[in-house]
């Protein structure tokens, strides 16, 4: 059986006390050909002794930039075709890293692939399946993406834990509505993806969704069915953990320049985009209002073309923060 040898990216800040457990999730899964890169984004802490643990990791230290800047200096350096990335709080389960090369490999027309992964708060039990929790769509693949194969049907499955269904096809109009895919189970061929294998440097949360959701607009992706990581959820800070209107607005820009962007997808579906972007401004908008900041709220629903009762008394008008609890809990029953 050839074997495809995968570098794996490992941004890092300040995570000298769970490095370690990410580390070892993957050098258990590699051999002599594979690659692991750590960036360390500038930590004030041990990291640099931490890795030094781990014969043959190779370690470089930046200057603070952000996880986008990080992941774009590991993919730099990463000798691969195949490129994975893993956060330094989280790990991969066992058995994982074959499936996904086995069939990044066997389908060399795949721009990337990825999975469900599971959950853990602190040393609680291990959530499977948690992926539902991002993207609140409980539809089965087949309908998401595309009827499913199993993996042995479509590649040698030497080494993997499991033989999930995979299904094919192009995630590009889905991840423009809602987020599937994380990063720490994805794949992606860099001959494949291009230019498009780069995270912005300006966002301060989702620049892992740019970046996939440009991905996703250059070819074919697979989803395979099953967990392939852990994503730890813990007391030190996350990139998921940013201010709800921070995201907004960052939600809001990746939004115009994937999909904005796209003229030709925009030819075919503009009605949607803009329903997209307009929901995000009404979410935006309805926070900022609760939060007392009527001008910032403001500033979001000018943006929106009609839209329900209460965004429009907004836009004029000041609207106390319990006004907008009632009218968001009446919709709520309605539903």
């Amino acid at each position: 059986m050839t074997h495809h040898p995968v570098s794996i990216v490992v941004p890092t800040y300040n995570r000298a006390h769970l490095i370690a457990r990410a580390l070892s999730s993957a050098v258990s899964q590699c051999d002599g050909a594979d690659d692991i890169v750590v960036i360390d984004d500038a930590s004030s802490d041990d990291t640099a002794r931490v890795v030094a643990g781990f014969p043959g990791v190779r370690y470089e230290r930046i200057d603070h930039g952000g996880a986008g800047r990080a992941r774009n200096r590991g993919v730099e350096l990463a000798r691969h075709r195949l490129v994975a990335f893993l956060d330094s709080d989280d790990r991969f389960l066992p058995g994982t890293l074959a499936c996904r090369r086995a069939l990044m490999g066997a389908r060399p027309d795949l721009v990337f692939c990825f999975s469900n992964f599971s959950g853990q708060w602190d040393n609680g039990p291990v959530e499977p399946g948690c992926l539902i929790q991002w993207n609140h769509d409980d539809r089965d693949w087949s309908e998401i993406l595309a009827p499913g194969a199993p993996l042995s049907s479509l590649a040698p499955s030497r080494g993997c834990a499991v033989d999930p269904m995979v299904h094919v096809g192009s995630m590009y109009h889905a991840e423009m509505r809602r987020s599937y895919i994380s990063a720490n189970t994805v794949v992606v061929n860099r001959d494949r993806a291009g230019d498009a294998l780069r995270f912005p440097e300006d966002l301060p949360t989702y620049e892992d969704w740019e970046c996939f959701g440009r991905l996703a607009g250059t070819g074919l992706c697979a989803y395979l069915a099953f967990d392939s990581a852990v994503q730890h959820v813990h007391r030190g800070p996350r990139l998921t953990d940013a201010a709800i209107e921070v995201s907004i607005r960052a939600r809001l820009v990746l939004l115009e320049r994937v999909w904005g962007q796209d003229q030709a997808f925009l030819a075919a579906h503009r009605e949607d985009y803009d329903r997209v972007c307009a929901e995000q401004r009404l979410n935006g908008a309805k926070l900022l209002l609760r939060a007392g900041r009527q001008a910032d709220a403001r500033a979001l629903l000018r943006r929106v073309q009609g839209g329900p009762l209460w965004a429009r008394v907004a836009r004029h008008v000041p609207v106390p923060a319990l006004a907008v609890k009632a009218w968001s809990a009446a919709r709520n029953r309605r539903r």
